[in-house]
Formats: structure tokens, sequence, C-alpha cells
């Protein structure tokens, strides 16, 4: 498998759901859901996810909205050179 979805642990169960309905030749690797307690420690987990899935698949998305992170998220997805699907909140 070459594509990792690092997704919201609030949000795996569905985007397995899309995976299987649509035969995505994707893993999808969840973050803890309870971050959006602390929006702060959200880009810090999200980029070591982006880190270990690196040495395994050739393509990594992240299925995650800013979730009270001020930014902090996008500014480091940046930096990471990694993309992820648009919005506020992750719901």
């Amino acid at each position: 498998m070459s594509v990792a979805l690092i997704a919201c642990g609030a949000l795996a169960r569905e985007v397995l759901a899309l995976r299987d309905k649509y035969s995505w030749d994707a893993e999808v690797l969840g973050v803890a859901a309870l971050l959006h307690n602390q929006p702060d420690r959200i880009p810090a987990a999200v980029r070591s996810a982006i880190r270990a899935a690196r040495a395994k698949y050739s393509h990594v998305f992240v299925v995650y909205g800013d979730c009270g992170t001020g930014g902090m998220l996008d500014r480091m997805l940046a930096a990471e050179g990694v993309e992820r699907v648009p919005g506020p909140h992750c719901y």
C-alpha cells in the first residue's frame, strides 16, 4: 500500500467506510480524538504520524480540520509538504 490517510480518530470509522466502499488502496492511520480537548497538541501529534508514515508510504494525506489549532496545523502541514482536506472542523 502506498497511500496513508492520517485521520482524526473521530473520523476514522467514516474514512475506513469510504475507503472500503470505493476500494481505495490506502491505509487509515488514526490520531487520538481526545486531542480536541487540547488543540495545541494536534499539530505535533499529526507531525509525528506524518513522519512515521513517510517511512512506509509514498503518499501521505491528512483528513483533519483545523479543530481549534488557530492555523498551527496548516503551518505545520505546509512545512511538511502535506495536504489536508480543508475545513474548520474534522466533524
